[in-house]
């Protein structure tokens, strides 16, 4: 999926929201650069026999722990900017408020 963001309207929105939607848009892409690494090393797993099979091997355990990683960043961008922002922060509590009613 590919979101398009127009440039006079990226600039107006405030500079932390640019810094949101420009690290959210960096983890995206590094997901689906070590995504297409660990479908080439599982590819590589099943298709090969012996020392070569060890080294595919290797390369998809690196590649499904750089896949955690960057998962993990995602997470603390996420994370990170839905603490920062005032408006998520106050519906976060209307929800926590409406949670709270209902048990």
């Amino acid at each position: 999926m590919q979101v398009t963001v127009d440039a006079a309207k990226f600039r107006q929105l405030q500079e932390s929201e640019q810094l949101f939607l420009v690290r959210l848009g960096q983890v995206r892409n590094d997901i689906r650069h070590i995504r297409q690494m660990v479908v080439t090393a599982h590819n590589g797993v099943k298709a090969y026999k012996g020392i070569e099979h060890e080294i595919a091997l290797h390369s998809l355990i690196l590649a499904v722990r750089l896949w955690c990683a960057a998962l993990n960043e995602a997470e603390t961008v996420i994370r990170t900017a839905w603490h920062s922002q005032p408006i998520i922060r106050e519906d976060a509590r209307q929800t926590q408020c409406r949670c709270d009613k209902r048990a």
